[in-house]
C-alpha cells in the first residue's frame, strides 16, 4: 500500500470477529474459532434451525423484573420462572395466585413447578395453563436442603423415580393431553446414583410418561 491509501482498521476487524466468536459461544459445529486479527469478511451467522436458547431458572434471580430486563435483550429466548412450589399454590388464597404466576414479559415463557404430590401437580398445571404459559417444567434438580429434605422433591425425585413418573404423567394428562409441553429439569446423577445406566433408565421412564 502507498502512504496515501487508507489502512485497514485492524481493531474494528478484530472486534467484529471477536463478537462473532462470542455469539457462537466460542465454537460451533462447522464454525471454527475465528482469528481475531483476521482481515477477511465476517462469516454469515449460523443457521440455528430448531435450536432454542433458554434462560434457566435461578433462585432469587429469575423474578419478573429480571425476566422483563432479559426480554429487552432477546425476543426469542425462552424465559423461565423461579420454581413455584405446587404445595404453596394448593394452600394459598386464590387472590395470591398472581403473586406466584403473573407474568408480563412476553413469550415464550416456561413455568417451573416443584413438588412430589400428583394432585398438587394437577392444580399447578391447570393454573399455569390459565396464566398463559407456553410450557411447564418439573424441578428434579434442586439440591437445596429445604427442598430435598423433609419435602423430598427437587433432586430427591431422582431417588424416587416412581413419584417423578407419576408427577409427569399427571402433568401431561392435565396439560391438554400433551398440547402444552411438559419437561423435567434434572441432573445427570444424584449421590451414588451417577452411572450412565441409571441416567438412561431414568430419562427413559420420564419420556415414556410423556416428558418432552
Amino acid at each position: 500500500r502507498t502512504a496515501t491509501e487508507p489502512q485497514p482498521n485492524r481493531n474494528r476487524t478484530a472486534t467484529r470477529h471477536l463478537l462473532a466468536t462470542l455469539t457462537l459461544g466460542g465454537t460451533a459445529r462447522g464454525h471454527p474459532v475465528v482469528c481475531i486479527m483476521c482481515q477477511s469478511p465476517s462469516p454469515p451467522p449460523p443457521h440455528l434451525g430448531k435450536k432454542e436458547l433458554h434462560i434457566a431458572p435461578m433462585l432469587d434471580v429469575s423474578n419478573r423484573e429480571f425476566r422483563y430486563f432479559i426480554r429487552l435483550l432477546t425476543k426469542r429466548s425462552f424465559l423461565w420462572t423461579e420454581m413455584v412450589v405446587a404445595e404453596t399454590l394448593r394452600h394459598c388464597d386464590p387472590k395470591e395466585y398472581d403473586q406466584h404466576l403473573a407474568h408480563d414479559e412476553g413469550h415464550p415463557i416456561v413455568c417451573q413447578i416443584g413438588g412430589n404430590v400428583p394432585a398438587e401437580a394437577v392444580l399447578a398445571t391447570k393454573l399455569v395453563q390459565q396464566y398463559g404459559y407456553d410450557r411447564i417444567d418439573l424441578n428434579a434438580e434442586c439440591p437445596s436442603d429445604r427442598v430435598t429434605g423433609r419435602r423430598e422433591f427437587g433432586a430427591a425425585l431422582m431417588k424416587n423415580i416412581d413419584t417423578a413418573v407419576e408427577m409427569v404423567r399427571a402433568m401431561v394428562e392435565t396439560a391438554d393431553n400433551g398440547r402444552m409441553p411438559v419437561s423435567v429439569k434434572t441432573r445427570i446423577g444424584v449421590d451414588d446414583e451417577d452411572s450412565m445406566e441409571f441416567l438412561v433408565s431414568y430419562i427413559g421412564r420420564l419420556v415414556d410418561a410423556g416428558c418432552r
